[in-house]
């Protein structure tokens, strides 16, 4: 098995060249590489099968168990593990029915989507096929992002009150498998996996910096990034999240956005920057010291906030 560049498995370009020079510990690889959204389910398996070949357990620092204290190694072989078995799934058609449905990304991920019933994964895989050619062939359809997903459910699973077993498959907009995982529920505990692990990752972003966030799972949208990023003193405040400031447009309104994972961000330049998010241009000099908030405020009590945004755009 070939090696692989870790580096692959971050999908904003901003970031790659910011950490091209980076040390990245087995830890902090095993979870950038299960966190990547843009390689297909295969990549990640190989990658994660070739790091556990490199590394013996000693080589991942031990992280907080919920009863005891573990090799992060048995963490990521426990991840290795669920992806195989669910890819494994797709195929074994006894007692299970398969769920498909295409959806378009939203700015929030939706579970919408006209769900179709089959009894093989074949079938299912076949139906998304169609409903996206659908999209292809209509001139104004062509480019919108899609989100596929098929879910395998096995029938009579468990008790009534809380049973059920479910295995998903995820595809991007160009149709690769990006992600797959099982979905149930033992004992009423919910099974967590390497996802709810986190480390710090040096980012390129400082304190006002206009940013786009790009993901598979919604569309693109855009922010202020809202402070410098540090690593924390201790591992209790390291967050692979940031809230970015945002502007709703068809709202007219400002929000915060509810912890952006921050592998999904890149810069935004001025010719990236939507017509109707160029007040972000004020928010970003507020953040930078450059414009006190007062400001801001007298000028949306007289309605003045356009002129603002114009001047910016004219300096």
């Amino acid at each position: 098995m070939k090696k692989f560049n870790i580096l692959d498995f971050i999908d904003s370009e901003d970031i790659r060249e910011h950490n091209k020079n980076t040390f990245f510990s087995p830890t902090q690889k095993a979870i950038l590489i299960a966190r990547s959204q843009k390689q297909p389910i295969e990549n990640k398996i190989k990658a994660m099968e070739r790091l556990l070949l490199d590394h013996l357990d000693w080589d991942f620092p031990c992280v907080a168990g919920t009863d005891k204290r573990i090799s992060f190694r048995e963490v990521a072989v426990k991840e290795l593990d669920e992806w195989k078995e669910a890819l494994g799934r797709r195929y074994d058609n006894r007692e299970a029915v398969y769920i498909s449905r295409l959806s378009e990304v939203e700015y929030l991920s939706s579970d919408d989507g006209n769900p179709r019933f089959f009894s093989n994964y074949a079938k299912a895989y076949e139906s998304l096929e169609l409903a996206k050619k659908e999209y292809l062939d209509d001139m104004d359809l062509k480019d919108v992002q899609t989100l596929g997903e098929i879910i395998r459910i096995t029938v009579d699973a468990g008790n009534a009150s809380y049973g059920y077993d479910q295995r998903h498959y995820l595809f991007d907009t160009d149709m690769r498998l990006i992600d797959a995982y099982r979905k149930y529920y033992d004992d009423t505990f919910p099974v967590s996996g390497i996802g709810a692990y986190y480390c710090y990752i040096p980012l390129p972003f400082k304190a006002g910096d206009i940013v786009k966030c790009e993901s598979p799972y919604h569309e693109t949208y855009y922010g202020v990034f809202p402070c410098d990023w540090e690593e924390p003193k201790n591992r209790y405040g390291i967050s692979m999240y940031v809230s970015l400031d945002t502007y709703y447009a068809k709202e007219k309104c400002f929000e915060i956005s509810d912890d952006t994972p921050v592998l999904e961000l890149s810069k935004c330049t001025d010719d990236e920057l939507p017509e109707d998010q160029r007040i972000l241009k004020v928010i970003s000099a507020v953040r930078k010291g450059e414009l006190d908030f007062y400001t801001v405020l007298n000028q949306m009590s007289f309605h003045r906030l356009d002129d603002m945004v114009k001047w910016f755009y004219e300096k």
